[in-house]
Parts: C-alpha cells; structure tokens; sequence
C-alpha cells in the first residue's frame, strides 16, 4: 500500500534532489580548491571569489535532555555564497527543513517546517599565510529574517 508522502517528506526530498545535482555539476566547477564554512558548523576566513557561486548543505541532528524534557531536531543546513569581488561575498543561510521533536512528560509534539533565513556579507580583510603562519582575518555580518514557518519562526 503506498503511502503519502508528507510536506516535510517531500522538502527532503527536493533536498535530496538538489544535493544531487549539486554533486554532479563538477563538470562547471573550477580547478581551484574550495574552502567550505559548513553551514551552522564553523566559519573561514577566506571567500569564494568574484563572480563564484557556492553551495554548501549537510544533514544535522541534535538531542537535548534536560529540565525533564527531551528533545531531538533534524535540521538541513545550507549556505549559499556568491563572490561580488576577490575579498568580498553575499550569503543566503538557513537551518533549511527543520524537524523538532519534544517530550515533556506529559506527550510529545513534532513540528516541521523551513527555519528562518539570514543574510550576510564576508569580507575579507588580510588572507592568511600557512608558510609564516599568519592567519586570515575576515569580517563577518548576518541579518537574521523572521521568514521560516510559524512554528519555528524565532524573533528575527
């Protein structure tokens, strides 16, 4: 008996679908090694290059206990970046399809939905040196957007 896939189903797969397309579009990527700041992980001090596109996406799953309430969050994020110039780049990040579940004791409630946005600029202000050891420096801005779904919308 088939069954019906739901919204958030449907997100992970159009998800799923992106990332493959993602990989497979090597054949327009450049030479240049790529330096990645892994969406909701850590961040680079480098920038990806005037006129450069970068996708960046993963899978995330956290479990929190405490209070006498457990919960656990699914969450996909990603990072867009675009080089306006060599040192200096837009960005477009979100937790992506956000699946939270919480058990208090008394029942538990699942919620679903797209995590609100942000936008930013990385500029770079001195690139880093491996043979002196002298690190990069870079500033970083976000503007959190009260744009996800009403049940994870945060306060912007």
């Amino acid at each position: 008996m088939p069954t019906k896939m739901t919204g958030f189903g449907r997100g992970l797969a159009a998800s799923g679908a992106s990332v493959a397309l993602a990989v497979a579009a090597p054949v327009f990527a450049k030479d240049d090694a790529i330096a990645t700041d892994r969406p909701d992980f850590v961040e680079s001090g480098a920038v990806v290059g005037k006129g450069v596109f970068q996708l960046e996406t993963s899978a995330a799953a956290a479990r929190d206990r405490g209070g006498g309430a457990a919960a656990r969050t699914w969450t996909t994020p990603t990072l867009f970046r675009l080089g306006v110039s060599e040192r200096l780049e837009l960005r477009l990040e979100s937790d992506g399809l956000t699946r939270q579940k919480v058990d208090d004791g008394t029942g538990s409630r699942s919620e679903s939905g797209v995590s609100n946005s942000s936008l930013g600029l990385k500029w770079l202000m001195r690139e880093g040196d491996e043979a002196t050891g002298k690190a990069a420096l870079a500033w970083l801005a976000h503007l959190e957007t009260n744009s996800g779904s009403a049940a994870l919308r945060g306060s912007g």
